[in-house]
């Protein structure tokens, strides 16, 4: 039987990540806070306006073209991820893949779709500005991401992903698809359409499966999302990316998402869709979700 864990542990660190980088950044209030937060949403709106024709931008018609599978896997950013050994990162990658957040600091698996929402919490232009492209510039220095098509948010909140599309932070080759959100920080059923909007709820996880949700995908796997602690791959077994909250709190803790209700939210939507002769997974057996979702098992899982 293969042994299950990282051969070499640094091979997930990432030396500069957004925590290391931009970490005393986070929850800074400016001089005149009103008037920089108008600015940081202000500037990347306008800026997306005049470049939203940028031949990259693709439609919802064309988003799930050449999907390869009826399964899709969606990967969080839990700590989980390290364990996961070369056979199954290779039995994956032989069905459709889509990210969000900061996955894309892994290497291990070609990515489909990935999901762009904001980045950081920051509270000014100038502070958005070195977020932004790093987080641009990390998917670009990718392999993985080569062939990626990436849903990216459009809206007057949607700092992040209009200044993405309106400074050029991806380049032309990155085909884009652009999304509203239909509802947040409350319960929806899961929209039908990307001109509907996503429902973003508690968290981004919830857009992303509500993107798989209208992809049409028969099976969807949650990998890597555990909840149980507040645990990113790319950080060490100890450490937090949420300054003063994880200090208070410690890693171990339950992910802040959790007392949002988002086992909850995801339980009632694995009932509609099994409604619908369709189905959601977990692939981590420990995940908090395992309590609402079956534990999914490829026949590839019994590594030899």
């Amino acid at each position: 039987m293969a042994e299950r864990g990282a051969s070499d542990p640094d091979v997930w660190r990432v030396a500069e990540n957004y925590t290391s980088l931009f970490g005393d950044l986070r929850g800074v209030t400016p001089r005149f806070e009103r008037l920089r937060r108008f600015e940081m949403h202000a500037y990347p709106y306008a800026a997306d306006m005049m470049n939203e024709r940028r031949r990259n931008i693709i439609g919802p018609d064309v988003l799930f073209a050449d999907k390869r599978s009826d399964t899709v896997f969606i990967f969080g950013s839990g700590y989980s991820i390290k364990e996961m050994i070369a056979a199954e990162w290779q039995a994956i990658a032989q069905h459709d893949t889509m990210g969000f957040n900061w996955f894309h600091y892994q290497r291990a698996v070609r990515m489909d779709y990935h999901v762009v929402r904001e980045s950081y919490l920051v509270n000014t232009l100038a502070h958005l500005r070195p977020v932004a492209r790093h987080y641009c510039d990390s998917i670009v220095g990718n392999r993985q991401y080569d062939g990626t098509k990436f849903v990216v948010q459009k809206e007057w909140r949607a700092s992040t992903g209009n200044l993405i599309v309106g400074e050029g932070l991806l380049p032309d080759d990155r085909p884009i698809c652009r999304f509203r959100t239909k509802v947040r920080g409350r319960y929806a059923a899961p929209s039908r359409s990307i001109e509907e909007g996503l429902v973003h709820g508690p968290g981004t996880l919830i857009d992303t499966i509500n993107l798989a949700i209208i992809g049409g995908w028969k099976r969807i796997v949650l990998v890597g999302v555990d909840l149980y602690d507040r645990r990113y791959f790319w950080l060490g077994p100890d450490e937090g990316n949420r300054g003063r909250e994880d200090a208070a709190l410690g890693v171990r803790a339950p992910h802040n998402t959790v007392r949002n209700n988002i086992v909850d939210y995801i339980d009632a939507w694995q009932v509609l869709l099994k409604a619908e002769g369709k189905s959601m997974f977990v692939y981590n057996p420990r995940s908090l979700l395992s309590a609402v979702l079956p534990v999914f098992e490829m026949p590839e899982r019994a590594w030899g």
